[in-house]
């Protein structure tokens, strides 16, 4: 009877965890003139050439956009106004989690005119101070069995912290 009553509880956990996970990626920054001075409705394209997909937005009052819920790959950024040229960078690499800046400056000239940039976007999070790493299942694998002995062997899930560059444990718990 104990049991029955402690199931809904497992589940109701174990399925806030699974909607935690993410596997997509963002890609945020400004658009600017050569000045500094930032360009509300800029037209921003996001092509995968790899799927075809295409994601359109438009720069706010601010000169800043943001394309979240990008699945992983890499993705070529054009952006449009009138009076100023076309810009394109390719080579964008989207991560799980992570969100890329890529920061547009346009030059002054006609729409025809066209700037392309071949050059891969900053990984430095501007946006906030949270850092997180991702750990291949290599990674995990190699993790020694320190609990138990023969098939009933696990890995401590607190070793995983220790995966991840400038974590350390003290005293059983993570810290960074």
């Amino acid at each position: 009877m104990l049991r029955l009553l402690h199931a809904p509880a497992f589940i109701l956990v174990f399925t806030a965890s699974v909607f935690a996970q993410s596997d997509r990626g963002t890609i945020t920054g400004t658009v600017a003139d050569s000045t500094g001075a930032v360009i509300p409705g800029a037209k921003v394209l996001l092509t995968n050439p790899a799927t075809d997909t295409r994601t359109e937005t438009v720069t706010t009052a601010t000169g800043n956009y943001t394309i979240a819920g990008l699945p992983v790959g890499v993705y070529t950024l054009s952006v449009e106004q009138s009076g100023f040229s076309r810009y394109e960078q390719s080579n964008i690499n989207v991560s799980v989690a992570v969100t890329t800046r890529v920061d547009v400056s346009m030059k002054v000239g006609q729409a025809s005119e066209s700037i392309q940039v071949s050059a891969d976007a900053t990984m430095l999070k501007t946006e906030s101070a949270e850092q997180s790493s991702t750990i291949s299942g290599a990674s995990i694998n190699g993790l020694p069995m320190n609990y138990g002995i023969g098939a009933g062997a696990v890995r401590n899930p607190l070793s995983f912290v220790q995966l991840t560059p400038g974590a350390t444990m003290s005293g059983g718990t993570p810290s960074t």
